[in-house]
């Protein structure tokens, strides 16, 4: 639950002050985490289930009203008083009750509604958050598959391909043992003209350059600079192009999902028990190896090269298997590794088991609710598996302002300005224009950004 509780501090500020109770419709793993914490900051708290055993279960474990019903009906909606809560979160595991549930509560009044669907068929979250008017529509598998990417080398640049300006070129590099630049000072790294270190990669660690941060051997940098300039990063780039080795042990909905991702730009092996499933895949996938054979058959782990992988991602659909896989991958000598569980109890095991990496759907969607609480709105996107935010916003001073002057902190970052159609790639000596359109990299809560931009 760490991750959970880091969200508690963020979150107290919106919600202790708030008047009205917030009712959770569901008795998932889910609802309870979220009853707990909200209740914690002094939220009133009902929880609407149908199962009468669960209702019991959630008596036990919290102190809030429960109430046994479909918050679809009349007389269970006049019981929780419905109308007059200031937030709905419905967490099901029925889609369609989710969503009509997020229906009724707006048509109640209810200021914030947050409906979590799981199937993509039903997920459209453009036409059910403006035309159905849900303020926050969220898909765990969705948020999981992008945390994954945002974790392999080669899917992180694909992320930032998509909200750079494409007169930027991606260049990344890792500092080796022998590297020039190993234990210097981020100031110390001369780029020449044009060119940004954006971001450094730390044992999957995502982090915003300062200064004074030391580089270490095994950092990733990445560094944007203008296309079709030589420039001094190009002597510090290895030239050589491999690609990225990725094994998927188990051809679950997530897997799937990486593979069709990945299959272009990185060399990609699902492991599948089933063969009927298998050979499915084979035929549907291109550009991918499909092994038939057990995720624990350690000759064939081995054959595969999992010594020589740069993540293994195990998404079968037993997680205590997953956990056991991702350790083995661990210790054959895997780069990355990665367990994907449905629980969130197992989430606190990747340290114990020395694993990189456990994602947990689940807990992500407890993440992204707590986050939306404490921002009041989830704007942007998000690189580096959703550890860096990204926003473009307009610069609003009246008058010009060089981007040291601004005083930024170390958790804001300046990444590219349009003016006009020009594109600029800034220095700290930077002048900004009014109605300059900025690209900024941060940690921090969009209100907190502006907060910066928006004073001068």
């Amino acid at each position: 639950m760490k991750k959970v509780f880091n969200k508690i501090k963020q979150v107290t500020s919106n919600l202790v002050q708030s008047d009205g109770c917030a009712i959770i419709v569901g008795g998932t793993e889910v609802s309870i985490q979220l009853a707990d914490r909200l209740s914690q900051l002094g939220q009133e708290i009902i929880i609407i289930e149908e199962d009468i055993k669960l209702c019991k279960q959630i008596q036990e474990r919290l102190d809030c009203l429960v109430i046994q019903g479909l918050a679809t009906k009349v007389e269970t909606r006049k019981e929780s008083k419905f109308a007059e809560a200031t937030l709905v979160i419905a967490v099901t595991n029925n889609d369609q009750y989710n969503l009509l549930t997020g229906i009724y509560a707006k048509k109640s009044g209810v200021k914030e509604v947050i409906v979590q669907i799981t199937d993509e068929d039903l997920y459209d979250e453009k036409m059910q958050g403006q035309n159905l008017g849900l303020d926050l529509v969220l898909n765990p598998f969705a948020m999981a598959v992008k945390r994954i990417k945002g974790l392999v080398n080669s899917g992180t640049e694909l992320e930032l391909k998509q909200i750079l300006d494409n007169r930027v070129k991606i260049n990344k590099f890792k500092i080796s043992h022998q590297n020039r630049l190993a234990y210097q000072e981020v100031r110390q790294l001369d780029l020449g003209q044009d060119a940004l270190l954006i971001t450094i990669l730390r044992k999957g660690r995502a982090l915003l350059p300062q200064s004074t941060e030391k580089l270490y051997p095994g950092d990733l940098l990445f560094v944007i600079s203008r296309r079709g300039i030589k420039n001094k990063i190009s002597d510090l780039i290895n030239t050589t192009t491999q690609k990225d080795k990725l094994i998927l042990a188990g051809a679950g909905e997530i897997n799937q999902k990486l593979a069709c991702f990945f299959s272009k730009g990185t060399v990609v092996t699902i492991i599948e028990e089933q063969r009927a499933k298998g050979q499915e895949l084979a035929e549907n996938l291109e550009d991918i190896l499909v092994l038939e054979g057990s995720t624990l058959d350690l000759d064939l782990l081995q054959e595969e090269g999992v010594a020589q992988t740069d993540v293994f991602v195990a998404g079968t659909e037993d997680q205590k298997q997953n956990l056991l896989v991702a350790a083995l991958a661990q210790k054959l000598g895997s780069k990355k590794t990665i367990a994907l569980v449905d629980e969130i109890f197992y989430s606190n095991l990747d340290d114990y088991l020395e694993l990189d990496y456990s994602i947990c759907p689940a807990l992500l969607a407890i993440d992204t609710i707590l986050d939306y609480l404490h921002q009041g709105q989830l704007t942007g996107q998000t690189v580096f598996g959703g550890q860096i935010k990204a926003h473009k916003l307009t610069f609003k001073s009246k008058r010009r302002k060089s981007i040291d002057s601004l005083n930024l902190p170390a958790d804001l970052v300046i990444v590219l300005i349009w003016r006009g159609d020009e594109v600029i790639i800034p220095s700290p000596e930077q002048k900004l224009a009014p109605q300059d359109e900025l690209l900024v990299f941060t940690i921090l809560a969009l209100e907190e950004v502006e907060s910066y931009l928006y004073k001068v």
